[in-house]
């Protein structure tokens, strides 16, 4: 039986989005279709150009077309919150205009698959819907705040009570999706957690190979056969979600913008990172023998530094070497050299410092042994550290404000703020903590929210001239 597929995106995830595309051609055993949903007309043009035979372009004014809910939701809302608010629409829209389509399996555009997708569509069985869980590893499990499942993989069958779901998920969205945290909501994701208890029919993906991703992958067991076949824990690795990836070239990629946060091994590199990384270059080179400027999805403002871990073509080596930093170059392959730093991990299940972790200390002691491993650059074992005292010590304000500190510093600040949000409610008027919060608002552009914030803390201590200095910025 025929299988229908469908995905979204932009010129700026168009290598993405390529690579999904060629790696479900490569893997799916079934005949398919696949809709593309282009988000910009350069996307289109690209696509149309390459010819796909098993691609069903879409462009977005046909799913925008008399629908007043989304396009008066399109006024209020950023691009990234917009894109995230057509997800139930994209989805909606297919399904209702083409009756064929008995079931749409949703993909995002960064997932890449290794192997047949046969297993997912085995447990949707009779089910009307499908949401796969994040699956936090253990030190990520914080994460879970903003949502217990994954948009990134979704099925609708287009049933009854598959379009009551639907339904509902949309018309949350067309109402509510923002990228904050606010009242049990987060974008499009947080509503998935209600998929279970509200509706009948949904099914839990549990394959392990299916949804593997930066947030989980630390717990797993990668490998690869001698056919070339991927494991994770002795299950076929279906596909994996590349979020927080970043192309500074198509030759040089950091595998996660919140290295070392997000904890990465040889073997997840060798295993889920370099056939990604080596099909980016490739599509990057093929869209340039159609529009030679093409540049879409290059991260422009982020520079080489001593913390980044990144994967580099090897055409490039004497390039890198200018910048004189002390990377440990270790091959890939004969085409691609990872530049790794100590933070980089030796195995996927952690085992250095273990006892070290689990003897009972004072909060005061973790927190020194923390700051001490920060500064050796110890960042992993610094924050497994201000996370023991916050299991322990919920409340504990300086452990959330020094969590918040290494966030900022890899470039998470969505993270940043709210563990000082939530230090700021535990120690309204610890000097540090205001410094930081303000500070941080006001280089987010949100000054109302920091003249608030500090006009509080002088109104009991208005002789404060470092915090009177930063409110003058406001």
């Amino acid at each position: 039986m025929k299988r229908y597929y469908c995905t979204y995106f932009d010129r700026n995830y168009l290598v993405k989005g390529m690579a999904l595309i060629e790696s479900l051609k490569t893997h799916e055993n079934e005949p398919f279709e696949l809709f593309i949903i282009c988000l910009d007309e350069f996307t289109r043009i690209i696509l149309e150009e390459i010819d796909y035979s098993y691609v069903r372009l879409i462009p977005l004014h046909e799913i925008e077309y008399h629908d007043t809910e989304l396009l008066k939701a399109k006024k209020t809302r950023s691009l990234l919150e917009y894109y995230w608010t057509l997800t139930p629409t994209i989805i909606l829209r297919i399904l209702a205009r083409n009756p064929s389509v008995r079931t749409l399996m949703y993909l995002d555009a960064d997932l890449f698959f290794y192997a047949s997708p046969d297993p997912i569509w085995q447990e949707l069985d009779q089910h009307s819907v499908m949401i796969h869980e994040h699956r936090f590893s253990p030190e990520q499990k914080y994460l879970e705040r903003n949502g217990k499942y994954n948009v990134g993989l979704l099925c609708f069958k287009n049933d009854s009570q598959g379009m009551k779901v639907l339904n509902w998920w949309r018309s949350c969205c067309n109402e509510w999706c923002f990228y904050r945290l606010e009242e049990g909501k987060f974008g499009d994701q947080l509503y998935l957690n209600q998929f279970p208890t509200r509706f009948q029919g949904v099914k839990i993906l549990e394959h392990i190979g299916a949804g593997v991703a930066p947030w989980n992958h630390i717990q797993y067991q990668f490998s690869i056969d001698e056919h070339g076949k991927k494991w994770v824990d002795n299950y076929p690795l279906i596909f994996y979600h590349f979020h927080s990836l970043e192309m500074l070239l198509p030759e040089v990629v950091i595998p996660s913008k919140y290295f070392p946060i997000t904890p990465l091994t040889k073997d997840i590199i060798c295993a889920c990172f370099e056939p990604y990384v080596d099909k980016l270059y490739k599509n990057y080179k093929r869209i340039q023998t159609i529009y030679p400027d093409f540049s879409g999805g290059l991260v422009k403002n982020r520079m080489l530094n001593r913390t980044l871990l990144f994967i580099a073509h090897q055409s490039i080596q004497a390039n890198i070497k200018h910048f004189n930093l002390p990377y440990t170059i270790i091959p890939l392959t004969q085409d691609w050299l990872l530049y790794s730093t100590p933070d980089l991990r030796s195995n996927t299940r952690h085992k250095k410092n273990q006892s070290y972790l689990s003897n009972p200390s004072p909060p005061e002691k973790l927190l020194d042994q923390a700051k001490n491993e920060q500064r050796k650059g110890n960042i992993v074992i610094a924050i497994q550290l201000l996370l023991k005292i916050v299991n322990q010590y919920p409340n504990h304000p300086l452990a959330l404000n020094d969590l918040a500190i290494i966030h900022w510093n890899v470039g998470d600040k969505n993270q940043a703020i709210h563990y000082l949000k939530m230090a700021h409610h535990h120690a309204p008027f610890e000097k540090k903590i205001i410094n930081n919060l303000g500070g941080m608002l006001i280089h987010l552009g949100r000054k109302d929210e920091a003249a608030c914030l500090l006009n509080k803390y002088l109104s009991q201590s208005p002789d404060d001239i470092e915090i009177q200095n930063l409110m003058n910025i406001c």
